[in-house]
């Protein structure tokens, strides 16, 4: 679950009970966004992408339902894109911002 700019993971909050049933979630701090050090260099959506594709290889997690916010988003697609020759799949979805189904 990747958050949006300026942000950080802790904006899933309204939605662990719900997605968490049956499903393990992994909640990123994307690089230079409150706990997650600025990285050497230029902060760039595709290095976000390479460093969120090496944070899933450490986790063993060798597919994943990706869902981000904004930012978040587009370093979804990016991570997708660039996991493509894999045999990933993708499908994009709008969801309710709150919980409750209101945004």
């Amino acid at each position: 679950m990747l958050h949006g700019l300026g942000s950080s993971a802790e904006d899933w909050a309204p939605q662990l009970g719900p997605l968490g049933v049956g499903h393990r979630l992994v909640l990123v701090d994307l690089p230079g966004h409150w706990r997650s050090a600025h990285p050497r260099g230029r902060l760039t959506v595709p290095a976000m992408g390479q460093r969120l594709e090496a944070l899933l290889d450490r986790l063993g997690e060798p597919s994943v339902h990706v869902v981000g916010l904004s930012l978040g988003g587009c370093v979804g697609l990016e991570l997708v894109s660039s996991t493509l020759n894999r045999g990933s799949r993708w499908r994009r979805r709008r969801l309710p911002f709150g919980a409750d189904g209101n945004g």
